[in-house]
């Protein structure tokens, strides 16, 4: 499977964390992420930058919806995943857990299942690998041209391909054109 997700950056310009887990609902990705269920509410993706920017305080804001059998978290601006140190076991306990975070620092990508990270790595530096399994997906990243460093235009958006390959990972650019998607803050 092979999808482009360069769509994305048209509606996050300025970074954005996804979370993908598989087999659980968008409301429990939040509440793992720390958004508490009693404030959660649908909104377009539209509607929620409006929202963020009417908000005085730092609290950072999160939508989520299913595709397939996953379930994704979009945070913009931010990556919560990766400043929390325990999210990562948090999120996937009990599930597997796809991270992608293209934010003005870092590019980045995660894989955990049942609160282990198996493998994880900056794109931009794909020899420095971390995990329990480091090299699990050193055959999907050299076929995404993430492997050898370099060899792909966007480091980022080829592991965001080698994700939808890997883990048949789907977005469909309606979903966050139209639909109204969960949404909290944290």
């Amino acid at each position: 499977m092979h999808q482009n997700f360069d769509w994305l950056k048209s509606f996050y310009p300025h970074g954005f964390s996804l979370v993908f887990a598989r087999q659980l609902e968008p409301g429990e990705i939040l509440a793992r992420l720390g958004c508490p269920p009693e404030a959660h509410r649908f909104m377009t993706v539209e509607d929620a930058d409006d929202h963020a920017a009417e908000q005085s305080d730092e609290r950072e804001l999160f939508q989520a919806g299913t595709a397939g059998e996953w379930s994704f978290a979009v945070q913009p601006w931010g990556a919560r995943i990766l400043n929390d140190d325990a999210a990562v076991a948090r999120v996937s306990q009990g599930t597997e857990i796809v991270v992608l975070v293209n934010t003005s620092t870092m590019p980045w990508f995660a894989h955990a299942i049942d609160g282990v990270e198996i493998t994880s790595f900056d794109p931009s530096v794909p020899h420095i690998r971390y995990g329990t399994e480091p090299d699990r997906l050193l055959e999907p990243m050299q076929v995404s041209g993430i492997l050898p460093a370099g060899s792909g235009s966007s480091p980022f958006f080829a592991a965001m391909e080698m994700a939808g390959r890997e883990f048949g990972l789907v977005l469909d650019e309606e979903i966050f054109e139209d639909a109204e998607l969960l949404t909290g803050t944290a």
